[in-house]
């Protein structure tokens, strides 16, 4: 007979207003472990349970619709104690004066990401029409000349990084007005553009809305947007000094 664990998703003030039904790991309830004003949010999972994709958008979908309502100090996906003593001891006692820090720096605030991305057809296009010196180059390259057709590739590639270089800053430039903090995730795809986390004051939400709604139409047949959020501040937890209770 295998043993039951606990799964940790994160850490709350013990007086935070949580949204109804909570479920977790393969449905299980959500419960807190509290100590004094700290919460820990976990549910019981069986020690030989099989870990699934869909155990881990469980514990991200918990932690987004916790955010959505408090702030949350998110636990990293798969981290397991054997039972709620431990959790008590080695998350609430032993770092109890870091999790209030954290608590205090992001009180208020949640995490969105916006990501930017070319359409590939219009990319081309444009770069094309902004220089008629690398349209000639199309035009004039034969197919079957392998050191031409390797000089536009650079050509164009060149002109794409640029392209998206711009693209990125108008991005950032148009949103982070709207926010306390920005962090730059790496981008890989070739029309990839910006993939920026935006740390926001909740009563700053609408206008940073707002923003993207614009940015969003600004870019219509050119760029598409995804937005994700409300998030917990994931790209900013290493950014905060505890001891100072504030930003690094």
């Amino acid at each position: 007979m295998s043993d039951v664990l606990v799964h940790v998703y994160g850490v709350v003030a013990s007086t935070a207003e949580l949204p109804d039904g909570l479920t977790g790991r393969l449905d299980k309830p959500v419960r807190r472990i509290v100590e004094d004003d700290l919460a820990v949010l976990v549910s019981d999972v069986d020690e030989e349970a099989r870990v699934r994709r869909a155990d881990l958008l469980a514990h991200a979908h918990l932690l987004e619709a916790v955010a959505a309502q408090t702030t949350v100090i998110p636990s990293r996906f798969g981290v397991l104690l054997p039972d709620d003593d431990t959790v008590r001891r080695e998350l609430l006692l032993q770092r109890g004066e870091e999790l209030r820090a954290l608590l205090q720096a992001f009180d208020g605030c949640v995490q969105v990401t916006v990501h930017a991305s070319y359409d590939e057809d219009a990319a081309l296009r444009e770069v094309l029409g902004r220089d008629p010196r690398l349209a000639a180059l199309r035009d004039s390259t034969d197919l079957t000349d392998t050191a031409g057709q390797v000089r536009l590739g650079e050509a164009v590639g060149g002109a794409l990084a640029a392209l998206r270089e711009e693209a990125a800053s108008m991005v950032i430039e148009s949103l982070r007005p709207h926010a306390v903090a920005a962090s730059l995730n790496e981008v890989r795809g070739a029309y990839d553009v910006v993939s920026v986390a935006l740390l926001v004051r909740r009563e700053d939400r609408p206008q940073l809305d707002g923003a993207v709604g614009d940015l969003d139409r600004e870019a219509a047949g050119r760029m598409t947007l995804r937005y994700v959020g409300p998030q917990p501040p994931y790209a900013f937890l290493d950014r905060v000094d505890t001891t100072e209770r504030s930003w690094a």
